[in-house]
């Protein structure tokens, strides 16, 4: 049994650029939908990617007219196009996925369990024990074994020693030989 794709043209119906789509014994079903450049900026809260005029594009997600140049541009087919968000809002974007999903799917823990850990150290730090809105998620990097919240001094401190306990104990030496 042979499947038969054809391959079309159509036209987006909000940004009116030209569109490749596949059809299945033809099957037009994704004919008249928008290209991936709108559909993307309409699940980002906008109206879809509104073409550039006169080298000024609306931002999707702030919805101010900015200059091209504050848009990431990529090729589409032989057609330069913009991505529908400007590049500052992309950034917050992924400043924001980062605070409340990106850290925690990377250890594989959830907010919730962050929080929880937060509350039993009392918002400070495991080993220095001083208070910040922000702790980082100290892990055993040989079995990924979270362990405890850390600031960022003593979690860059722990990463740049490799966990060495010789280098520890000897620089532990050092300083009270050193007072």
């Amino acid at each position: 049994m042979s499947i038969i794709q054809k391959i079309e043209l159509a036209y987006c119906p909000i940004c009116g650029c030209e569109k490749r789509y596949k059809t299945i014994q033809g099957y037009n079903r994704h004919k008249n939908s928008p290209c991936k450049s709108c559909s993307n900026s309409i699940k980002n809260g906008g109206s879809g990617n509104v073409a550039p005029v006169s080298g000024n594009k609306k931002c999707a997600h702030c919805n101010e007219i900015k200059v091209l140049s504050d848009f990431y541009k990529y090729k589409n087919k032989d057609k330069i196009r913009y991505h529908s968000i400007c590049d500052n809002c992309k950034k917050e974007a992924f400043k924001k996925y980062q605070k409340n999903t990106g850290r925690f799917k990377k250890h594989g823990i959830t907010k919730e369990i962050y929080d929880k850990m937060m509350e039993l150290q009392s918002g400070k730090c495991f080993i220095c024990e001083n208070d910040y809105d922000v702790l980082y998620i100290d892990h055993n990097h040989d079995t990924g074994i979270i362990r405890k919240l850390l600031c960022r001094d003593c979690n860059s401190a722990l990463g740049l020693i490799k966990e060495n306990k010789k280098t520890i104990n000897n620089m532990k030496k050092y300083i009270e030989e050193h007072e």
